[in-house]
């Protein structure tokens, strides 16, 4: 099988396409830089806490716990090496896309030993709208995206060339797959399982200790901080609040959000449909491959490795998103983006073999138009980015100049992330309204904000109030203002600056004295 050939096969052509994605991910997040969300401002929040030996601590004022660590340590490590933040992540996002472009295409290389099959199929995830969308945001995705396709890739080196350094850098990636997220874990599973009933090379009971060292090696990180944040909060990974969506509405989304990347916006009522052949064939790939190609180990173990962790993570998803108040599936799901791209190229050299030269070529033009669509999704997408989104937050930017809140105060708001970015402060609450998106937050009802705000008499309380959100999740700003007293200190673009003198009611009476 010259197995260690295959695995050596390289391409000048793979790091020249490389550049591609580094190129669109760095020109669409030109300054301002990356978008953030709540989840963005929990990262910064933790690093800039643990820089500041408070550990990992979030915008809230509580302890990190829905997280593993490992995200906000190096956003951590670049502050204490001098450089900006949001600088530096963009670039790692950039250089991430990248780098998961290059592995899928040697992944493939060296398995197919087809140079053109890598290039198409690496062209796919340099062109990824989803990938896009991560390398623009400041979110764990992108580094996770690479350590779970890089996890993977070293656990088929390992199966084809078993050796202890194989298994110890196969679950070192894959252990900082699961400190990135929880979801990695998966990797560890389909890594474990692979190493005991995968190998051929030895005895089943002589497959244990290589299969110990790598689920061990690759868990206990993981298993420390999930004693930590049990003794802490009570959990394993942070209360997680009901879902708002059923078991059907979930499967649709899911399903709905694999069949977009390959159907144009006008056949978007078929996108479930083609979200389950993609899935179905994607897992079925290793049936076809030893069908067709039985003799050909590193192609069959690797469809199995990319099989099983497609349908565990999937339908782990599925059942994370059912049982907690997961909305954003699709963007969970994106992570296989890269994973069905690279199965698709090993479906294709199982079904054409080595020598159907004319299928191929006609194979490759239907997959170039295929690709169209994705293609020009994400080039629309990039220049949208680059030039919509630098006049997006500069009016709530421009509203912090006029008032610096005090250091220790209490902020409230409906886009909190903006808030604690621009108020300078260091902790800042959700509004009742956005509650329900965090476990570490006030609850979504009003007695609760009234005992928040009665819980601290002494402390600087503010309510900041974008007016572009209009009403949120559960209140309106009357609403607020019917339950707490509420003194205007200004308004500019959109941005309303109120300090809480107190709670409205006899019980508030006492409070706003003491502010």
């Amino acid at each position: 099988m010259h197995i260690k050939q295959q695995h050596q096969r390289r391409h000048p052509g793979f790091l020249a396409l490389a550049l591609l994605p580094a190129f669109l991910a760095l020109y669409a997040t030109q300054p301002p830089g990356l978008a953030l969300s709540p989840d963005s401002v929990d990262y910064l929040a933790a690093a800039r806490n643990l820089g500041l030996g408070r550990g990992f601590v979030g915008f809230t004022g509580e302890r990190m716990t829905s997280w593993p660590p490992l995200f906000p340590t190096l956003l951590a490590l670049f502050e204490q090496m001098g450089f900006s933040v949001l600088g530096a992540a963009r670039v790692l996002n950039a250089l991430l896309w990248s780098g998961t472009t290059l592995l899928a295409a040697l992944w493939i290389a060296s398995v197919t030993r087809s140079t053109v099959l890598a290039l198409l199929a690496a062209l796919w995830v340099a062109l990824s709208p989803m990938l896009l969308y991560y390398a623009s945001m400041l979110w764990s995705e992108p580094l996770f995206v690479a350590l779970v396709v890089a996890a993977l890739y070293a656990l088929t080196r390992c199966l084809a060339v078993p050796s202890w350094t194989n298994v110890i850098l196969a679950a070192v990636l894959a252990g900082a797959a699961t400190q990135q997220r929880y979801a990695g874990g998966i990797t560890v599973i389909v890594g474990t399982f692979s190493l005991m009933f995968l190998r051929r090379d030895t005895g089943l009971l002589r497959r244990i200790p290589a299969a110990f060292a790598y689920g061990l090696i690759a868990s206990v990180p993981t298993a420390i901080w999930l004693a930590r944040n049990l003794r802490i909060s009570g959990t394993l990974t942070g209360e997680r609040l009901p879902s708002i969506f059923g078991p059907r509405e979930i499967i649709a989304q899911s399903l709905s959000s694999i069949g977009e990347t390959v159907l144009p916006s006008r056949l978007q009522a078929l996108n479930e449909a083609a979200g389950a052949i993609i899935l179905l064939v994607v897992v079925a790939a290793p049936l076809l491959v030893w069908l067709r190609r039985r003799n050909d180990r590193p192609l069959l173990v690797s469809s199995i490795v990319l099989s099983l962790f497609v349908l565990v993570y999937t339908v782990f998803i599925m059942v994370v998103a059912e049982r907690s108040n997961t909305c954003c599936v699709d963007r969970f799901l994106g992570v296989n983006t890269p994973l069905l791209a690279i199965q698709g190229a090993f479906i294709v050299h199982a079904l054409l073999g080595l020598r159907a030269l004319y299928l191929k070529r006609a194979l490759a033009l239907a997959f170039l138009l295929a690709l169209s669509i994705p293609a020009t999704r994400t080039v629309v997408a990039t220049v949208k980015h680059a030039t919509i989104y630098r006049g997006y937050h500069v009016g709530d930017l421009r509203a912090f100049r006029d008032h610096r809140l005090p250091a220790d105060a209490l902020v409230y708001s409906n886009r909190p992330e903006v808030a604690w970015v621009e108020a300078g402060v260091d902790y800042v609450q959700y509004s009742p309204m956005l509650g329900r998106y965090s476990s570490t937050v006030v609850s979504s009802t009003m007695p609760a904000f009234r005992e928040e705000i009665a819980r601290n008499p002494g402390r600087p309380a503010f309510l900041v109030w974008f007016m572009d959100k209009g009403r949120d999740y559960l209140h309106t700003l009357e609403e607020i203002r019917r339950e707490a007293v509420l003194e205007p200190l200004g308004e500019r673009e959109g941005v309303m600056i109120f300090r809480i003198a107190g709670l409205r009611g006899p019980a508030g009476e006492g409070q706003a004295n003491a502010r």
